[in-house]
This record gives C-alpha cells, structure tokens and sequence, in this order.
C-alpha cells in the first residue's frame, strides 16, 4: 500500500500545475527543488569527482525542469534559487554533514559561457527557459498548433492578431509566459511576403507596422483602405503601387515600404526566424541566439582574464579526444584559476595558511606547479626536461608559464603527457595536504607512465 502511494505521488508531482494564478508560479513549482535532491541521493553525488559533477550537469540535472520550462517561464529568483543547487554541487558536491557554502572561484555567468569562450559549456538555466517559451510562441504566432491557436485567440485576442493582442485581461500563466517574450520573438523574426496575404494593420510585415495606422493620410482619399498587403501591388504583379502608397501613407511610411522585400513565389506568405537558415528556428537554434546575444566580455586583466594563447590551449583540450574528462576539468580549473591553492583559498576565508605545507613559501598557482621541491624535480628529470629556474614567475595563475612550455605546435601526446604531469603534482599535493603522504619524484612517473598506459589501452569513448 505504501509504494502504490509513494508511486502516486510521484507521479502527480511529474505533472504540470493547472489551476493556479501566474503570481503564485514560485509556490506552485516549488517540487522541482525536490527532484534535485533526489538525483542526488540517487547517484550518491557527493563522490564524484568534477568530470562527474560536469557530466550529471549536463545530462541530467540541467533537464530535470525542462519538462515545465516548456510551458512557463519562471521568475528570475526562482531560477536563481535552482542555480543554486547546481552550483554548490559543482564545487563541492553534496557536503554531508557540513552546513557551510563552498568557495566559488569562477562566477556562474563565466561558467556558463562556450568552450570557445573559455566556459564550461553549462546551459544557462534562464535562457533555457526563455528559448522554450519563445519557441512556444512562435509556434502560436504561425498557427503550428491550430487547436492552440483557436483557444489562446478566443480567450485572449478574439478580435484582433496574436501581434496585437493586450496584456490587460486575467491572465493565465502559461499566456503571462507568452507576453512575457512576444517583444523579443518579434525582433528575431521576419515576415516573407510571398503571396501578400498579410494584414496591413496587425502583422509585423513592414518594420514601422506597430505604428503604421499613425501613417495614414489625413482625411483619408483611399476608400476602402487596403487590408492585405498584396493590395499595395500591381495587379497580377509584386510591384509596389506608389501612386496608391502616396495617397494613403505619408513619405515616410513610402520609404519603409518600398523598401520590404518580396518573394516570388505563391505561397502563403511565411514568419521567417531569422538568426537561422532555414524557417522554423528550433529550440536550439533560438537558445544559441539568445546564447550568442548573452557573450560576456572577459576583462584582460584580473582573476577572470584569459590570454587567447591560454584559451587556445584550453580549446584544444576539450577538443582532444584522447584526454581524459578528468583532466580535461582540471585544466580548466587550472587554466581559469580556479584550483584551491593555499594562497587562493585564504583570500575566501579567514583565518588560513596561505604558506606551502613543504617549504612554508606562499602557495599560488606558480609555486605549486613549478616552484616548489617536487614540481622542480619532476620537471628536471622528465622527458623532455623543463628547468623551471628559466621560467618567468608569475603572480596569479600559470596562463603565460602554460603558453610557454605548451606552444600551438606542441604534438598531442606532449600535450597530454605535460597536462599529466601537471595532474600528477596536484595529486601529491593534496595527498600530502590531507593526508600527509609525500610522494617521491619516482612515483609521480611511475604514476605517469601507468596512467599513459592505461589510457592507451582503454582510450575515453567521447571527448567532453
């Protein structure tokens, strides 16, 4: 009896809230909160490594409200509220036991950024939502959904066009959701005038429509006005009739419209989405628009900067099939200083040690890697040997000592082997931190070499 209650709950919480006012959309959806804790108790997030959590991000955490998104688009401090879960859990996991919030070395909006743009690639959850419903709506405006269509337009717009429907009766959340990005959609599409059967005073098929009645001749001469657009052609041709236009819009409207372009064809006339190729804009497409629109400029300096040297390497490692996940995540922590190096970590919380646990220096990103008794060694002895005493220091991150020993022509199995190594001193670092277990030069390429080995007999499936 209790698991047939259990399964009853759950799935009347898998379906979509109907009775409720757009206002109350936080209360209502409040569920979704709860599914992430479940995903995580589920897969014991709390042990997975960054590779992991990137993954089980992606894949499934990022879609768990997609199913609502589709329908409604949330407040921003209800997405924010969600983001949350999703970022603690990049950073730390599932804290057991430990109530405090996790350092955030890079901001979410850098995280969510493209690969290209020195980003995780991590969709952003609010312009998920909001290329869903701009989707929705341009399959409303279209008339994709006929039976959609006739219910939204007798009850919100029965005596005018989607275009110029009012926000000003109750609204449902779903209609709140779609007022919400009728302005933006209206930007990213265009009206192909094929057969010119569109509305002159209530589609979008001239760039001054919203204000075209303000255009009108005064008193008007042209009776019966036109109502369609290929009334405003020759007869049998799609040629502007100017001697019709002077007569009924001003100079200015003249200008705009003889200036709209027509399409040769006899179809109906088509709402193109413009920022792609073909016709229809597919939710991807709209999210990569909305994407491309939301670029942040990274700043040349700073703890954010990236040297497009740096983010060259950073392009090639997620593009090198043969580099682990793991370390492809570890050297974008590296490469964006986000690793919790002594120095970097007591910047965050205090009081701390910022010193090295072996020779009490300041332990930064250069001094770990490079500086220290161990790096130096293991780079002195590699093959090729690196002696770090002729690498410049540097004071925050390793982006300029990186683009040195890792030019753009360096072959992809030095590549790897020098990222390895990197790995390898990070390992040591922290076991002797935590743990207190110093690893000796031999070890860490005898733990080189084992993981090259390794990863040449089972080679990753998929390059993340």
């Amino acid at each position: 009896m209790w698991l047939w209650w259990a399964d009853r709950t759950a799935h009347a919480q898998s379906r979509t809230p109907l009775i409720f006012n757009h206002k109350d959309m936080n209360k209502v959806y409040a569920f979704i909160k709860n599914k992430f804790h479940a995903k995580f108790i589920t897969v014991k997030a709390n042990k997975l490594n960054h590779a992991g959590r990137l993954t089980y991000i992606q894949s499934v955490l990022s879609a768990i409200p997609v199913y609502y998104m589709a329908t409604i688009l949330f407040s921003k401090a209800f997405i924010a509220n969600v983001t949350t879960i999703i970022k603690r859990f990049w950073w730390a996991g599932i804290l057991e036991k430990n109530a405090t919030n996790p350092i955030h070395f890079r901001s979410w909006e850098d995280i969510c950024q493209s690969r290209h743009n020195g980003g995780l690639g991590i969709r952003d959850l609010h312009l998920v939502n909001k290329s869903l419903i701009m989707h929705t709506t341009y399959t409303l405006a279209t008339n994709k959904n006929p039976f959609l269509q006739q219910i939204i337009k007798s009850k919100y717009y029965p005596n005018s066009s989607f275009w110029n429907a009012t926000n000003n009766v109750p609204r449902s959340a779903f209609w709140y959701s779609i007022l919400q990005v009728k302005q933006d959609l209206s930007e990213s599409v265009q009206l192909q005038l094929h057969q010119g059967n569109s509305s002159i005073w209530s589609t979008l098929w001239c760039d001054i429509w919203k204000s075209i009645h303000d255009h009108l001749l005064i008193p008007v001469t042209t009776l019966p006005l036109p109502s369609t657009v290929n009334q405003l052609w020759y007869p049998g041709t799609r040629n502007w009739n100017i001697p019709l236009l002077n007569t009924t819009f001003d100079n200015q409207a003249v200008s705009h419209i003889i200036n709209t372009p027509t399409v040769d064809s006899t179809d109906s006339d088509i709402l193109r989405w413009t920022p792609a190729k073909d016709v229809l804009g597919t939710v991807k497409a709209t999210y990569k628009h909305l994407s491309n629109n939301n670029i942040v400029q990274i700043p040349a300096t700073g703890a954010r900067s990236i040297t497009p040297q740096a983010n060259t390497i950073l392009c090639r490692v997620w593009k090198c099939k043969s580099i682990p996940p793991i370390i492809k995540t570890f050297t974008w922590r590296l490469i964006r200083r986000a690793l919790a190096t002594a120095h970097r970590a007591t910047r965050f919380s205090s009081p701390g040690n910022n010193t090295c646990d072996r020779c009490n220096m300041i332990e930064n990103d250069y001094h770990l890697f490079f500086q220290c008794t161990l790096p130096r060694q293991v780079w002195l002895t590699a093959n090729p040997s690196i002696n770090t005493a002729n690498l410049p220091p540097e004071i925050d991150g390793v982006q300029s000592t990186l683009t040195l020993i890792v030019p753009d022509s360096t072959p992809e199995a030095l590549l790897c082997k020098i990222l390895y190594t990197l790995w390898f001193i990070w390992k040591a670092r922290n076991d002797y931190h935590f743990n207190r277990k110093d690893w000796t030069v031999p070890q860490v390429h005898q733990a080189i070499r084992a993981y090259m080995i390794q990863n040449e007999q089972n080679p990753p499936q998929t390059a993340s």
